[in-house]
């Protein structure tokens, strides 16, 4: 049985004294991380548990790490707090070893409001020449031994590292404490770690995938809800921001994903959390939800013996075929003329279409330049099945979007046509995708109208202004003080607004400059995005508006065309395209009675469905409950 401490670890103003008991044998343990042995210290009573801030960094000091552009070290002693591993021996022979992490007389203004996640890991496991997941280490070395380096392809500096490789193997058990955004203990658990990411793994930051495991503590998933969305998680991801964002908001990809939450396409939702590993500091990461069989089971209940899984053209079953699956959907539709209605038929038993449009509406209203060839996932059931979802359509997942809302391209400025201009594929000129469904009229008319809905009602700017300053203000302190331990003078993009006038160290004006970048972002998106699809997609009408109020006693459920608002209780202002019908629904609650829908004051229609022109807009549309 694994020693029990007198405290439980957590957070404390001063200095504690911890007592370590066993019901039998001797007791060793570690304070940095290591695996206590019978060579570690002896307990021979009460350790003094203090602010270790003022000691020499160990870990984040460490030079071996990255081979990328950024090799900045921490210039001063982050903060720190104390790992007691400890593990009792007796002629049974070795317990299990337990763990505490103590945060103590650290500044509670620098935490307060954003959770922390405490990692303890064997340094050997993420540091070590052999086989640690964070350093460049052996496997890299092995390689240039082996081939001649003029005649491989350049990046083989970030795909052949110890940190850059996959798989179970480069899997290390580890130990999470959870802290609350009041720096309340609330939970702790053994799991998994591995390394996270695909060039982001060249950053000082790297960022980390955990997963519960029954070899580890007896769980299968995650005994914590972290995201407060009700779902058992086998794994999620400690997501840095990706290769340029993680140096500026680390936001992109978890604000732009937030905008999808009430669309066809699936999106990975996040909180902010402080890292700590082996007691040092190690910035900010965003707590996220990873695409995997464990995700579409909690939220669409397809099981994984029954998912075919598709990421940037690779399977994720045991069935590398499986990704030729989705290429014959791509195939089928650039050579076969989906203008015909019997092809567009067919192509609706093979995709999602409003999952599929939802998700090139992302990618272009956000201006990803680093989108469709890849950073995409889809999946569908393998077989027909009982659930509303096992229908064998491929769905699309949001992932990745870091690259966007102006970070550092021309190409995803706010003014950027990203109908035909996003990276090295674009809607209109690359994608056989896109291009064969936007042929047919049908599809036409739905993306039209949906973009529109998303732009208007999802990108409305002052509620995404409302709600990124919200965001900014929120994270600030913990980003502020993770520029200082990764970025220092850092300068990741030479067309990046402002790049020219940083200096070190990062701070309060940088912060908002940078959350600014993408309010300025989308300040004017919606502007130039509805006149570039009038333009790119040859449409001879134009916008109007349309209001809709309701005038009754508590909430509705309304739909607008694509856009269904739940709890609506006041005012929707959008536009519609003037030569496409407007589509309205509402649900009333129990006990309620639907009087009708009411133009001009006139009746216009008691059903709860209605279709109208966008001609017999005159006024406000009125929904008026008895």
């Amino acid at each position: 049985m694994s020693p029990s401490f007198s405290v439980e670890g957590g957070w404390f103003s001063d200095n504690l004294e911890v007592e370590l008991s066993a019901p039998e044998g001797d007791i060793y343990y570690t304070t940095d991380g290591t695996r206590p042995t019978a060579d570690s210290a002896k307990y021979e009573g009460p350790i003094t548990v203090y602010n270790r801030t003022e000691e020499p960094n160990v870990y984040a000091n460490l030079e071996n790490t990255t081979i990328g552009d950024n090799t900045y070290l921490p210039s001063y002693n982050i903060d720190k707090g104390t790992v007691i591993k400890a593990i009792a021996i007796s002629d049974k022979g070795y317990s299990s070893i337990a763990s505490q992490t103590y945060f103590v007389g650290l500044n509670e203004e620098d935490y307060l409001g954003v959770p922390i996640m405490s990692i303890t890991v064997d340094p050997e496991d993420l540091w070590g020449y052999d086989k640690g997941i964070y350093v460049i280490g052996k496997s890299l070395d092995l390689y240039e031994k082996k081939f001649n380096l003029e005649k491989v392809p350049w990046d083989y500096v970030f795909v052949t590292p110890n940190y850059s490789k996959e798989g179970r193997g480069w899997e290390r058990d580890a130990f999470i404490e959870y802290l609350s955004p009041e720096l309340q203990k609330l939970y702790e658990q053994n799991i998994g770690i591995r390394i996270h990411g695909n060039w982001s793994v060249a950053e000082p930051q790297k960022s980390f995938n955990i997963f519960a495991r029954e070899e580890y503590d007896g769980n299968t998933y995650l005994q914590y809800d972290f995201l407060s969305t009700g779902k058992d998680y086998t794994s999620l991801a400690l997501r840095s921001g990706g290769t340029n964002d993680m140096y500026a908001t680390k936001s992109r990809d978890v604000f732009n994903q937030s905008r999808f939450s009430d669309r066809a396409v699936g999106i990975q939702r996040a909180i902010p959390c402080n890292v700590f590993i082996n007691g040092e500091y190690w910035g900010m990461y965003n707590i996220q939800e990873r695409v995997g069989f464990n995700y579409i089971e909690q939220y669409y209940g397809v099981p994984e013996s029954n998912t075919i899984l598709v990421k940037d053209s690779e399977s994720h079953t045991a069935f590398p075929e499986d990704a030729a699956l989705f290429q014959e959907v791509s195939d089928f539709a650039a050579s076969n003329d989906l203008s015909i209605e019997k092809n567009y038929r067919h192509m609706e038993k093979l995709i999602d279409i409003q999952s599929c449009i939802d998700y090139y509406c992302a990618e272009i209203i956000t201006a990803n330049d680093d989108s469709y060839h890849k950073n995409w996932a889809v999946w569908r059931s393998r077989n027909a099945g009982p659930s509303q979802y096992e229908d064998c359509k491929w769905r699309w997942i949001l992932c990745d979007l870091d690259l966007t809302d102006g970070i550092s391209y021309e190409r995803n400025e706010s003014s950027s046509d990203s109908f035909v201009t996003a990276g090295d594929v674009s809607p209109l000129n690359d994608d056989p995708l896109f291009i064969s469904l936007i042929s047919n009229p049908e599809f036409k008319q739905r993306f039209v109208t949906s973009f529109i809905d998303i732009t208007g009602y999802n990108f409305d700017y002052e509620r995404l202004s409302k709600d990124l300053m919200a965001w900014r203000d929120r994270i600030r302190t913990a980003n502020i003080h993770s520029q200082w331990r990764f970025r220092g003078d850092y300068t990741f993009s030479s067309t990046y607004p402002d790049m020219d006038e940083y200096t070190a160290p990062y701070d309060e004006a940088d912060h908002d400059h940078d959350f600014q970048v993408i309010d300025d972002f989308f300040k004017d998106r919606v502007m130039y995005l509805r006149q570039y699809l009038l333009q790119d997609f040859d449409l001879p009408g134009d916008y109007q508006d349309i209001t809709v109020e309701y005038k009754g006693s508590g909430s509705i459920d309304l739909s607008v065309n694509t856009t269904t608002i739940k709890d609506f209780s006041g005012t929707y202002n959008n536009e519609v395209y003037d030569e496409y019908d407007v589509a309205l629904k509402c649900q009333v609650p129990d006990g309620v009675h639907f009087a009708g829908w009411y133009i001009g004051g006139e009746l216009f229609s008691k059903d709860t469905s209605i279709t109208i022109s966008p001609w017999d807009l005159t006024g406000t549309v009125e929904i008026k409950t008895e």
